[in-house]
């Protein structure tokens, strides 16, 4: 210790002891001198801290800053002990020296101002959202940015590149294509909001600094808003409401099977609804389950919904029966056994005679009418169990039994009706997007259509069916109502004309019926029970009549202006009455077959009767004028008979799915 610090520090210690021997009271000049010896090490902290809160300061290199704050912290507390007993003035100093040290080479220091660079954020693409370009550095106003976003920089200023620091990201901009120096950082993903700086700095220098305040990405929800719900196609109706704040990227349905399940694999599927893109969705999906190996028996349902960032929720769980499909063709019913044989145990022996039975449903192309859709996949599946023994081959090859056995039992239905769904539910996303007028349209034509491709498809497989089945609107039957083509075009007609007028809440409640009605129509012919097989007779055979009566009186009008300015020759006249006579006495005679013999006793089927028979003497008394009028009432009361015997039918037929 130099000679002037022993002559201080003895007096110093005299003094105290002086005052300890006394016992007197410490003085108040002692706590000053503790207050000086402290203040020094904290005002200088607390002025690091001021220029840090002002922009002034970066914090370049934590460790740094951190090991400064712990030179601070033993500063203080030696101060403070020394200033009781002894403290250099050369010990403030030299704390103070390491101190300025340790904050100048951790931080880069500078005043912001307009610097030569450019930065542009860029959020992720699932966002959809403009590229946001930042002011220069000013009064450190905070940017809202998404977590993920990519942020472009580029320093367009000779001399060396400086570096840019984002967080724990230390980058150095490098030459890009244009000649300028640039470099792309990603904001990280945290999931939680929090705010950050990104800064350029040349050495110890800053050169420009931003503040972003990250915002998160949150995840998804969704709901049932009511219970799943099977439809008379045995499709499995989910009625959801799902938001998520920038967008939802896919729903889907998982299925897995419960502790009572039998059958197949017990692994869960997930088996996609839709991908709206949409932050709202308010809607109905359908979806056929029938060819899970758990149809028939219970299972746990539950929506998923994922978003841009692969963020994922779920739906409270449901336990259904999934329904199971009946096959009445028999080829179809053959390859769904043999599907179902083989999933259960997939060796040689079995794939062999799967094979064997694909290959030869596909040789004999009278069984489906040559269709080539089902011609190629029975091709292809039965070569690739031939070729190939690997776990996958086991999943495709079930597929495509599946798909080939619906084809066989549906025809051409199945696809169309597919297709119809399809535009459906584009047309229903449309209408949610809150889209133009004009950008709806093309969705709306398409859903038109393919409606008129599905009604296409069901007239093709009713000229498949037998006579008396053709005759009858058995297709278009609902539980509750019947249709026809034109009710379901008119329905159509109706959401456009609710899109015109701007009632976007009418068309979308339109629209949810229309697709209801439609998955619950009947697509193919039910069974009849002899009762209503007799039934179907009776309504051909009357058909038969009233077509037969209004060609006889087509040629009766005919044959009379024909021949109206010579109907004065009597000979003419009684030919045109003799050949009306003939004709009506074999229509009469097939109605009361009618009735006889197959009992329809119809109050306007008697009358009709009676009808046709006064046509019968006004033509022998070759009064042509009564003969028509008495014509013309029997075709009325036939019609009003057929009409009220085609609802019986109607009513029979659907008295129950198929």
């Amino acid at each position: 210790m130099p000679r002037n610090n022993r002559k201080k520090f003895r007096k110093f210690l005299e003094a105290r002891h002086h005052r300890q021997k006394r016992g007197g009271a410490v003085s108040p000049f002692f706590w000053f001198d503790v207050f000086c010896a402290v203040l020094t090490p904290f005002l200088l902290g607390g002025i690091v801290g001021v220029l840090w809160l002002m922009h002034l300061c970066f914090i370049l290199y934590p460790f740094l800053f951190v090991i400064a704050y712990v030179v601070l912290l033993v500063w203080g507390i030696l101060a403070f002990r020394g200033a009781s007993r002894f403290w250099s003035v050369k010990a403030d100093m030299l704390f103070g020296a390491v101190f300025v040290v340790l904050v100048g080479l951790g931080g880069c220091w500078g005043l912001e101002g307009a610097v030569p660079a450019k930065v542009w954020i860029t959020s992720p693409a699932y966002a959809r959202a403009p590229s946001l370009q930042l002011d220069s550095p000013s009064d450190g106003k905070a940017y809202p940015v998404l977590e993920g976003s990519a942020i472009h920089l580029s320093w367009q200023s000779e001399g060396p590149p400086p570096m840019s620091l984002l967080g724990d990201q230390k980058e150095k901009l490098g030459v890009s294509m244009g000649g300028d120096v640039a470099t792309t950082l990603i904001i990280p993903t945290t999931g939680k909001a929090t705010t950050t700086q990104l800064v350029l700095s040349r050495g110890w220098r800053k050169l420009a600094s931003w503040r972003l305040h990250v915002i998160p990405d949150e995840s998804p929800q969704v709901i049932l808003l009511e219970e799943p719900e099977v439809t008379l196609r045995k499709t499995i109706k989910f009625v959801y409401k799902s938001i998520d704040d920038y967008g939802i990227e896919s729903i889907s349905v998982r299925i897995a099977p419960t502790s009572s399940a039998t059958g197949g694999t017990t692994e869960p599927v997930e088996i996609a609804l839709a991908t709206p893109t949409i932050k709202e969705i308010r809607s109905a999906s359908y979806i056929d389950l029938t060819s899970l190996p758990w149809a028939g028996g219970p299972v746990t349902v539950q929506l998923v919904v994922v978003d841009g960032a692969g963020h994922r929720g779920w739906s409270e769980p449901k336990v259904i029966t999934l329904p199971s499909r009946a096959f009445h063709n028999p080829f179809a019913r053959a390859l769904i056994e043999e599907r179902q044989k083989y999933m259960d145990n997939p060796d040689a022996s079995t794939r062999d005679e799967t094979a064997n039975v694909m290959a030869g449903i596909a040789r004999q192309q009278g069984l489906y009418r040559g269709d080539p859709v089902v011609l190629m996949s029975l091709r292809a599946g039965a070569v690739r169990l031939v070729l190939n023994d690997d776990p996958e081959t086991t999943k495709v090859v079930a597929d495509i039994l599946w798909k080939a056995a619906v084809r066989l039992e549906e025809g051409v239905i199945g696809q169309a009706r597919a297709d119809l769904a399809e535009a459906e539910r584009d047309l229903s996303f449309s209408l949610m997007r809150e889209s133009s007028n004009e950008s709806i349209q093309p969705f709306l034509f398409r859903v038109h259509e393919t409606m008129g491709k599905y009604f296409e498809a069901l007239e093709s497989e009713r000229a498949r069916q037998p006579p008396a089945l053709q005759e009858i609107d058995w297709p278009l039957a609902t539980e509750r109502e019947m249709l026809s083509p034109e009710d379901l075009q008119s329905r159509l007609t109706a959401i456009a004309d609710n899109l015109s007028a701007g009632d976007r809440a009418a068309a979308r409640q339109g629209l949810s019926t229309l697709q209801a009605l439609i998955e619950n129509l009947r697509t193919t012919p039910p069974e009849l029970t002899p009762d209503q097989a007799q039934m179907a007779q009776r309504v051909f055979a009357l058909r038969a009549i009233i077509r037969g009566q209004k060609n006889l009186i087509e040629e009766i009008e005919k044959t009379v202006l024909q021949n109206a300015a010579s109907f004065e020759t009597k000979k003419r006249k009684r030919d045109a009455a003799a050949h009306g006579l003939a004709q009506q006495q074999l229509l009469l005679s097939a109605l009361r077959d009618v009735i006889t013999r197959q009992g329809v006793g119809l109050k306007e089927t008697k009358a009709g009767e009676d009808a046709m028979h006064n046509a019968i003497l006004a033509l022998q008394k070759q009064a042509i004028s009564d003969a028509q009028k008495s014509q013309a009432e029997a075709l009325t009361f036939l019609e009003n008979s057929l009409q009220s015997l085609t609802e019986q039918m109607r009513r029979a037929m659907t008295a129950r799915a198929p």
